[in-house]
């Protein structure tokens, strides 16, 4: 008696178990579930963090280390107990060193370029693949669907075109502006490697001139490295690090919308379940509102003198709003900043031989360096 009442239970359970597990699955006007965002937007956002965090700990004790290793007095020190040739080749690898300093710099400069437009790069395209899945859920909408909530999905959609375009030119902004930087101090840095090469090939090695152009590169590696250092790339990591934060913060709200739209579909209780679709432009104020926050740090930031942009365009989205046609053709312009043609001014003209000092332009072939 106990086993025929036993098979009947297990059916019974494994008939919930089934549907509850389809349940989970699909909705019941038969939308998947909505993927969240990818991986690939995540795993860009850590790899460009941990470059970055690379880079600045590179160049952290530059200054700190310069001090040690070129100062002529710890170095007189050290060779009291060492014959000349040891002590000259001690300076020469002191000297190389310098100079493989800049050049894996710029190396390092010119990665993490490259990975900050990339980041940027897939958080546009992340944003525009919650566009690209609106308008999927828009044209395969179930016919049961009333013609009212299909033209609510609709204005919605508009809205969040809008958000895009200006999410992706501020996105732009911030690209060009930390990559511009970077690639500055990569080629400052590069052009600076090139020059204490170019200047060892005629450089006469004996010990009076190592010190005399020791005591020269130590003053002016660290002037031509503050100079490259100071203000912008500091400014460009604020930039980088506050776009990262804002870009976190505005797939977490896509995400959420577009799970929300998902709920909202498969309900049935449109009246309940949609009031969110009635006014779209309240409901992605707040998305809005961080976007000209973020233009408005931006500007101030780089002293552009733009701090009011963004909220006038969106002023001027809103009210020129007369059909959906006509929303569906709007576009916003960006305002370029481009920031390319500043001149290397952390590198004097015709530097290094017109800074020298009359003894050490003695320690050069500079018979060759007058002829270039």
């Amino acid at each position: 008696m106990e086993t025929y009442l036993k098979k009947p239970i297990f059916f019974f359970l494994l008939f919930v178990f089934y549907f509850s597990h389809l349940n989970r699955n699909h909705t019941a006007c038969g939308y998947s579930q909505y993927k969240y965002t990818s991986e690939r937007y995540y795993m860009a956002l850590e790899d460009t963090d941990h470059v970055k965090r690379g880079f600045q700990a590179l160049l952290h004790s530059f200054l700190e280390n310069l001090q040690k290793n070129l100062s002529t007095s710890i170095l007189l020190n050290v060779a009291a107990n060492t014959t000349d040739v040891i002590e000259i080749e001690n300076r020469h690898h002191k000297l190389t060193d310098l100079s493989s300093f800049f050049q894996y710099s710029s190396e390092q400069a010119a990665l993490l370029v490259g990975k900050i437009e990339l980041c940027f790069e897939i958080t546009k395209n992340e944003s525009e693949s919650y566009l690209r899945k609106w308008e999927e859920i828009r044209w395969s909408l179930q016919p049961s669907i009333s013609t009212e909530v299909k033209a609510l999905v609709d204005e919605y959609f508009i809205e969040m075109q809008s958000f895009h375009t200006m999410f992706s030119d501020i996105i732009d902004d911030f690209s060009e502006y930390v990559a511009h930087v970077l690639r500055s101090v990569r080629d400052i840095f590069i052009e600076y490697a090139d020059i204490q090469t170019d200047s060892f090939r005629r450089f006469k090695a004996t010990k009076l001139c190592y010190n005399v152009y020791m005591d020269f590169l130590q003053q002016w590696s660290a002037i031509i490295f503050k100079c490259t250092t100071a203000t912008d790339l500091n400014t460009a990591y604020d930039v980088y690090t506050t776009s990262e934060t804002t870009s976190r913060h505005v797939m977490t709200q896509l995400e959420f919308r577009m799970q929300r739209l998902h709920n909202c579909l498969a309900s049935r209780d449109y009246r309940m379940r949609c009031q969110f679709l009635r006014n779209p432009e309240r409901d992605l104020s707040k998305l809005f509102i961080k976007l000209d926050e973020l233009q408005q740090y931006f500007d101030i930031k780089i002293k552009r003198g733009r701090v009011n942009s963004n909220r006038k365009r969106r002023s001027d989205i809103s009210e020129g709003r007369k059909s959906i046609e006509l929303k569906l053709k709007m576009q916003t312009n960006r305002d370029h900043n481009s920031t390319a043609g500043n001149e290397n001014k952390c590198i004097p003209i015709d530097f290094p031989y017109k800074y020298m000092s009359t003894n050490l332009k003695k320690c050069f072939d500079f018979l060759l360096w007058e002829s270039k």
